[in-house]
């Protein structure tokens, strides 16, 4: 009788498993991408350059290919365009940051708004650079015709 109760909870938990369907794990690619600009942007911080610049490679490969095996990781797509935009890439950075933020919105996501917020803090920050860059330029050669 005690075998038969057993192997009756074992026969439904099994059945549980099966109808309750598998979980799906993040690819990854885009998970190790994610841990990739975050450890970066934290060794950025802290001064450690040289791991910096590294990470962020790491970043734009792993993401890279998350991009390529799962379309649909639209919060690793803005992680992307986050990484191309800390090595100076801005026409794939924004390639990037437009698409996860075209996507995010059409889910109705609230990460939508962070992917935007982000990409206009990389343009501003790029933008003042260039112009103070052009200021430095003109002060250097005041009367230059």
């Amino acid at each position: 009788m005690r075998h038969r109760a057993i192997a009756i909870g074992a026969g439904l938990g099994v059945l549980a498993l099966a109808l309750a369907g598998a979980a799906e794990a993040r690819n990854p690619n885009c998970a190790g991408g994610i841990q990739y600009v975050v450890q970066g942007m934290r060794d950025k911080e802290k001064g450690n350059f040289e791991d910096y610049k590294r990470e962020m490679l790491k970043a734009v490969d792993r993401l890279g290919m998350c991009a390529t095996e799962d379309p649909n990781d639209l919060e690793a797509l803005a992680y992307l365009g986050w990484a191309y935009a800390e090595i100076d890439s801005a026409g794939p950075a924004g390639q990037a940051f437009e698409k996860a933020i075209a996507g995010l919105k059409a889910k109705g996501d609230k990460k939508a708004e962070w992917a935007q917020n982000n990409r206009e803090s990389y343009w501003a920050k790029n933008f003042n650079d260039g112009i103070a860059k052009i200021q430095a330029g003109q002060t250097a050669y005041p009367e230059f015709t």
